[in-house]
């Protein structure tokens, strides 16, 4: 792979060996040091190669050097399109100095400052969703014409240098396939590369460049990011070096300081709380992760520098002289595994259980120990999964094989309605003689109309859930409609009317018009008209009657629901806003605001934002609520992990961000 068997010879956290220039003494030459330590067996190439190195490399790299590249190489170098802008001439040099000694360079690139500018100057405004360009069909001509651009001018440096190159750009050497039409239009990821036409280029010592562009089923380019290209490659072809170069060398926090080196292990959870790790930040350590989650050596590494720094892969020493950011796998300590709660999950290939893996993999005090699909059966999860990089293997447990499995702190079940019977009674058969159960939340709606099963409304029901074992998850809209209505129920006068509109995520994965975006385009679904389960649930929970039709639109995720609320006496919209703030003041998933809340502000947040607080003015009895919240996050994935934290014992927003 990338990872060399020098690499566990270094401390990478302690004190490192020192440059052959020191252990000789600073007042030698520079030529003298190097010249005690090179092998007679080095060509005249490879020595000037080394002369260009500042500080020279220890007699370790030097070993490393001569031993490694005897035969030719594979690295994986991703080049930001601002290297390309400002360091083009030392990005060559670098490179020529690599294919000269036998490693081959397969270079990814992007142009993301390059596209800026260009849409700039073309006066369209770019437009971001969850961090992520919207790339539409103008914007993708212009991805395009840019890319390939940009592409030529490395393939035209390369060769003015001397050195063999061929590029591509969206030209089939990456397929891929949407990343997700309705939010990101020609947005894509990769699904397979020319691997057999890649290995031909390096076998000829033919440097492939390669743009961020891949090509889709319907004949269309699709813009993909080039840090996701570059770990797809790296995964796939397996190379010596993983290198992602950037102008500044690294990754800095929010006081711009370098970070010299991240442990994937002891570090993941804490870098995935801070605030400043976020969009391209997250997205570049997350497609990191993704690389080195096969790797079984603890020492694996991926190195991001800058190209003044990239012939030092020749002599391993990057993360020696902390030159750019060093990411290693780790090691995971026994305690520190044993500590965290095992999670399972039932039906994982659905929306939610996708974003409860999503939460629970940055989660502190919980591990997914198993996963469960008929589907994916033998899948890794890292593998189906955008932004997961797990890569436990799926399962499909039956009934009775989920009662035998042992070491599960809490199952999840997400499966469709009418399911978790069987499994329900599987656990609870097979724990009964043991005289323990490990908890189980149901994110159907089998269980939400019976009291043998908690109700997993944290902000109503916080003191059972901690001492509960069968909890039943509230659906989404359920969730929304009664955090409004709540506050007020003991003043109804008569049923709250709730009109309620989901992005169509809601409808599930299954295809159907509910979750079409061609039939949903400029349209509004109603549908269930009365008496839909959601109803049932909030009268239930309420304890009065409540009307509620539910409409499905042409967003992805995010729920708004305007209720409208009859009281048995007059009131004002200063007053309503007070009781809700006293509500629900010091609940870590509530916001309230005296503004309307709109979807957008919504989407992809753990948290329920309700607000609005109208009173008529023909009516003073008469008040409308109106509330927001993601129905994949809090009205299922958010809650559900909730609902663990306070079943397990832990802090309730234990791996929930509450921004």
């Amino acid at each position: 792979m990338f990872v060399n068997n020098w690499a566990s010879m270094r401390s990478l956290t302690g004190a490192s060996r020192l440059p052959l220039r020191r252990i000789l003494g600073s007042s030698l030459p520079i030529s003298v040091s190097r010249k005690c330590a090179y092998s007679t067996q080095l060509s005249k190439d490879k020595k000037t190669i080394l002369d260009r190195l500042d500080p020279a490399p220890d007699a370790e790299g030097l070993k490393y050097y001569q031993n490694t590249f005897q035969q030719p190489q594979i690295a994986v170098v991703k080049v930001g399109g601002a290297v390309i802008t400002d360091s083009l001439g030392e990005l060559v040099s670098a490179l020529k100095d690599l294919h000269k000694s036998n490693l081959i360079p397969v270079i990814v690139h992007g142009g993301g400052p390059q596209m800026n500018q260009r849409l700039e100057s073309e006066g369209v405004e770019p437009v971001y969703e969850q961090g992520m360009r919207v790339t539409d069909k103008a914007t993708l001509k212009i991805a395009e014409e840019v890319f390939q651009s940009e592409n030529d001018k490395v393939v035209q440096a390369l060769k003015t240098a001397g050195v063999s190159a061929q590029g591509f750009v969206g030209d089939g050497m990456l397929q891929g396939k949407y990343l997700d039409f309705a939010k990101w239009k020609y947005v894509g990821k990769i699904t397979s590369i020319n691997q057999p036409k890649l290995r031909d280029l390096v076998k000829s010592k033919i440097i492939p460049v390669i743009a961020s562009l891949a090509a889709g089923d319907e004949g269309y380019s699709l813009n993909v990011n080039a840090d996701v290209v570059a770990a797809f490659l790296a995964r796939s072809l397996q190379p010596l070096n993983t290198v992602y170069l950037s102008p500044g060398g690294g990754i800095f926090d929010d006081q711009k300081q370098l970070l010299p080196e991240i442990n994937l292990k002891r570090d993941w959870d804490m870098l995935m709380a801070k605030p400043w790790v976020k969009f391209g930040t997250k997205l570049k350590i997350e497609q990191v992760r993704d690389i080195l989650a096969d790797a079984t050596d603890g020492d694996a590494k991926v190195n991001l520098t800058s190209p003044q720094h990239l012939r030092r892969i020749l002599v391993n020493d990057l993360a020696q002289l902390q030159l750019g950011t060093t990411v290693h796998k780790g090691e995971q300590t026994t305690e520190s595994s044993s500590a965290k709660k095992r999670i399972g999950i039932i039906g994982a290939r659905g929306y939610v259980g996708r974003e409860l893996m999503r939460i629970i993999q940055s989660h502190p005090n919980m591990d997914i120990a198993c996963v469960s699909s008929r589907q994916f059966v033998g899948q890794r999860v890292c593998d189906t999964i955008e932004g997961v990089h797990i890569p436990l293997k799926y399962t499909n447990l039956s009934p009775d094989e989920l009662g035998t499995t042992e070491g599960i702190d809490a199952w999840v079940l997400a499966l469709p309605n009418g399911l978790s019977e069987t499994y329900v009674t599987a656990l609870q058969g097979a724990h009964q003689s043991k005289g323990t159960m490990p908890v189980v939340v149901d994110l159907s709606a089998d269980n939400r109309f019976t009291d043998k099963w908690t109700y997993g409304l944290p902000e109503r029901y916080r003191s059972d859930l901690t001492k509960a074992k069968l909890i039943s998850n509230p659906g989404c809209y359920a969730t929304g409609a009664q955090l409004s209505i709540l506050p007020l129920k003991d003043s109804l006068a008569s049923p709250p009317v709730v009109f309620g509109v989901s992005g169509y995520s809601g409808a599930g994965t299954n295809p159907s018009p509910k979750n079409d975006p061609a039939f949903l385009k400029d349209n509004l679904i109603p549908y269930a008209l009365s008496n839909h389960i959601h109803e049932r649930e909030v009268t239930r929970q309420v304890g009065q009657n409540i009307h509620f039709t539910p409409h499905v639109a042409s967003w992805f995720q995010g729920i708004s629901l305007t209720t409208n609320i009859q009281l048995s006496r007059p009131t004002t919209s200063e007053e309503v806003f007070e009781i809700y703030k006293k509500a629900y003041e010091g609940e870590p998933l509530i916001k309230v605001t005296k503004d309307v809340p709109l979807v957008r502000d919504n989407a992809g947040k753990h948290h329920v934002c309700v607000g609005g607080f109208e009173v008529s003015a023909t009516d003073p009895s008469r008040v409308v609520v109106v509330s927001t919240l993601d129905n994949l996050l809090k009205g299922a994935a958010t809650q559900c992990v909730q609902n663990l934290n306070l079943a397990l014992g832990l802090e309730e927003t234990a791996g929930i961000s509450t921004e």
